[in-house]
């Protein structure tokens, strides 16, 4: 048997493959992922819903809402399978095109380019009589070549917008696009969730933040077991610490790097009287600024390099 388990952006599919084929395949959570993915007698697959198609039988569907898009966006921003990761300092900032250069970010990456290409203030109020007007970085780059000499040189101005050869994106910019995507169901995301649609009753919904609590996740896991008629895998020679479903998914919640990072904002709005220096990741900052109707116009940082905040409503 071959069941299939669905999943728009980075849902832990992986980690969800791994408990279920350890579970009801070999029972013996010392194998690597790989390891189980080899194994001849393999039941449970990831399967992309962005490539593959719906149809068919057996399928686990990991579903989101809206309050999961926190989340979902800082660990897809990190998938493993990422060459270029955003990390845990957050930092979108610096080397955002390559950063955004995957499938689920392009549209927004497009998006950035064009509203990185504004034409800055400075160059209506220094240019010659005879100087053509351009309220694009894309236009001033076609002036010639006397003009862009003269501005960089008496002026230090030479505008650039996000490309590969400019892969840095201004923060505020980026936090602002970013704060859209947590207002009102317009993250990208939502439609294609929306989207999804089977041809038969054989599915199973499994709620992506239940995957992260281990309680939930157990029951999920029992009513997965019974829809699928599958019976768990025990090995009674092994250690319980290494076959025991509930010390292995505590252990990795333990490790997850990414477990509080809606609950720490969150907090903040329950308590943003305080004055505090913050250490944030821009999509949390972004998630913050949609909560307060985009009235955030930076925040302090660690650090102490960004502008203290000036309203915050």
């Amino acid at each position: 048997m071959k069941i299939y388990i669905d999943h728009i952006a980075d849902c832990n599919q992986n980690l969800i493959e791994y408990i279920l084929n350890t579970a009801f395949l070999s029972g013996h959570f010392g194998l690597r992922l790989d390891d189980l993915r080899a194994d001849p007698d393999r039941i449970f697959y990831t399967n992309d819903l962005t490539e593959d198609s719906s149809t068919g039988n057996n399928r686990i569907h990991i579903t989101f809402n809206q309050d999961d898009l926190l989340h979902i966006s800082q660990i897809s921003l990190n998938s493993d399978k990422r060459k270029v990761k955003v990390g845990t300092s957050g930092d979108l900032s610096v080397n955002t095109y390559d950063k955004l250069s995957n499938k689920f970010y392009q549209t927004a990456l497009d998006d950035i380019i064009k509203l990185s290409d504004v034409m800055p203030d400075l160059y209506s109020e220094i240019k010659g009589d005879n100087w053509p007007n351009v309220t694009t970085i894309t236009e001033f780059n076609r002036l010639p070549d006397e003009i862009k000499t003269e501005c960089l040189e008496n002026f230090g101005l030479a505008p650039k917008s996000l490309s590969a050869t400019n892969p840095d994106a201004d923060r505020i910019l980026l936090r602002k696009y970013f704060t859209k995507w947590f207002s009102a169901n317009t993250h990208p995301l939502i439609p294609l969730q929306k989207q999804v649609t089977y041809t038969n009753q054989n599915v199973y919904q499994l709620p992506f933040s239940d995957c992260l609590d281990t309680d939930l996740l157990l029951k999920h896991i029992d009513k997965i077991g019974n829809k699928f008629n599958l019976e768990y895998k025990i090995r009674e020679d092994l250690p319980r610490n290494i076959r025991d479903i509930r010390h292995f998914h505590e252990t990795f919640i333990s490790r997850y790097k990414w477990t509080h990072i809606k609950q720490q904002a969150d907090d903040i709005l329950d308590d943003i009287e305080k004055d505090l220096l913050l250490d944030l990741t821009l999509m949390q900052e972004a998630y913050l600024n949609a909560k307060l109707n985009s009235k955030l116009s930076d925040l302090p940082r660690i650090d102490k390099t960004s502008v203290i905040r000036d309203v915050i409503g």
